[in-house]
């Protein structure tokens, strides 16, 4: 798993400007509902706006940082290291408890295992020793992480 879209997201905008093809596979975690633009229409909105061309341009630059921010993770930190930093990324903080606050509620420790690359009974012992340890607690069905 490479990540997790919100309301309002593009699935596979990254295949707008490219000539390959698709190699997507995209699962729902929850209830979605999908609208399909064509390609052409992306692209002669897009160059006929040049403001949105920049907001591409600045989505673009910031998924390829955090991209190498992952890369680096895979191959230079341990899988505890690996998941706290995952963690912190996908808290919210719209529903937020003081310094607690929830990653989504539909993601499983398999999908989080995914997501770092480990196994999901690697990820419920470390998840287990960071409860234990105050960095996480497990309340109301989800995941809540203290952020200083």
């Amino acid at each position: 798993m490479l990540g997790v879209l919100s309301k309002g997201d593009f699935l596979d905008i990254f295949n707008i400007f490219t000539e390959r093809d698709s190699q997507l596979f995209a699962r729902a975690l929850t209830d979605v509902e999908v609208v399909s633009i064509p390609l052409k229409e992306v692209s002669q909105t897009v160059e006929q706006n040049p403001e949105l061309a920049m907001t591409l341009l600045k989505f673009f630059s910031n998924r390829l940082l955090e991209t190498v921010e992952i890369l680096e993770q895979v191959a230079y930190s341990k899988v505890e290291e690996r998941l706290i930093f995952l963690l912190r990324n996908l808290s919210s903080t719209t529903d937020s408890r003081g310094q607690w606050h929830p990653i989504p509620h539909y993601l499983t420790h398999k999908d989080l295992a995914g997501m770092i690359a480990s196994t999901r009974e690697t990820v419920t012992f470390l998840l287990n020793k960071l409860s234990q340890t105050g960095q996480i607690k497990q309340e109301d069905q989800r995941i809540w992480v203290k952020l200083d």
